[in-house]
């Protein structure tokens, strides 16, 4: 094992030729540089960040093992993991599995850029550890790629599975627009799971930025889309989309922000012309909206005084002013009316 240090660390597991060693720690954005030599014959490189997925990457890395040819590679990510383990469990599946290890913690952005960086091959499939491969998916992706019009990005459906891995039936489908970028402004529901990429596309636009830990995905396909990248959806061969209580897609307010960042950055880079900086500003407001629903479901246990507010936010395009001076009438007559209650929060941290 490498000792902590700080940058990035790839350890080595012992009497196994096919992880990835390093003598000296990688320390910033000194990134490896893939031979290109193996990537006529290593046609897709898999790769799974894991933090604390002890108890679902197993599952995870059976779809793999059965589903990838010898000329592809999986690669596994230890996110800085303080219990460690990985390596147990990735040579129960045998020597064709690469782990890398980061000294801490960085995020699963990080965890990610340094999998591609290692990657040989020309495309790249992304799993989180918690998720499982769909029947037939890395064959589907494989073809789709080697098709004479190759896309740069191939989107598949995400059919929903609870914690003990049973379906629920709920399969989440892509639905990209015509024009992708307004598609993707429209709001994304597509998971890093779902998305494979030649890893041309991705070094063309930095990979993931590491700075943004939730939407990192939402991130990515918008900077694809406005460089010009092609998308493709595949209707079938769906990627198995976990559900549970430890999931950080779970946390709305996380979520939220990480809207919100994914939205700051893309000022820089939204085009001019069209519908996209236009509905780049509706994102934001819908954003305020979720956050002024979530501090209405605080008082709503005040005679029916949430659910009055949450029906007006649901009425078709309620413009803000209205919205405002509505609240602003309601929390002033529910102060009157509640001021001798100590124990009641109202909107603003009044009481």
């Amino acid at each position: 094992m490498v000792g902590e240090q700080p940058g990035w660390v790839i350890a080595s597991i012992p009497q196994s030729d096919n992880i990835a060693s390093a003598e000296e720690p990688i320390v910033g954005n000194q990134l490896p540089k893939p031979s290109t030599e193996h990537l006529s014959k290593l046609q897709l490189s898999l790769i799974i960040p894991a933090y604390k997925a002890h108890g679902f990457i197993s599952s995870a890395l059976q779809t793999v093992v059965s589903q990838v040819r010898p000329q592809d590679e999986i690669i596994v990510i230890d996110d800085g993991c303080p219990d460690g383990g990985y390596e147990d469990i990735c040579m129960q599946f045998g020597p064709g599995i690469r782990l890398i290890r980061l000294a801490r913690n960085r995020g699963v952005s990080a965890a990610r850029n340094m999998g591609i960086a290692a990657a040989q091959g020309k495309h790249v499939v992304f799993l989180d550890a918690d998720d499982q491969l769909g029947k037939g998916q890395f064959e589907a992706v494989r073809e789709r790629f080697l098709e004479p019009d190759s896309p740069a990005v191939v989107v598949v459906p995400a059919a929903e599975i609870d914690q003990a891995g049973k379906p629920t039936g709920k399969i989440r489908r892509p639905n990209l627009w015509p024009d992708r970028l307004e598609g993707l402004l429209q709001g994304s529901s597509i998971s890093t799971s779902q998305i494979a990429v030649s890893r041309e596309a991705l070094m063309d636009i930095g990979m993931f930025d590491p700075f943004i830990r939730y939407c990192e995905d939402w991130d990515l396909l918008l900077r694809l889309a406005c460089r010009g990248w092609s998308f493709a959806e595949l209707t079938e061969a769906a990627v198995h989309y976990r559900r549970h209580d430890a999931q950080a897609s779970d946390d709305a307010v996380k979520i939220a922000h990480g809207w919100r960042q994914v939205l700051d950055h893309a000022n820089a880079y939204l085009p001019e012309h069209g519908p996209y900086r236009r509905l780049a500003r509706h994102a934001r407001w819908n954003i305020r909206l979720f956050r002024a629903r979530r501090g209405i479901n605080r008082v709503s246990d005040v005679g029916g005084f949430g659910e009055r507010w949450l029906q007006m936010l649901a009425g078709p395009r309620q413009r803000i002013r209205s919205f405002t001076s509505t609240v602003g009438r309601r929390c002033s007559k529910h102060q009157r009316r509640y001021r001798t209650s100590p124990s009641l929060i109202l909107p603003g941290g009044a009481s």
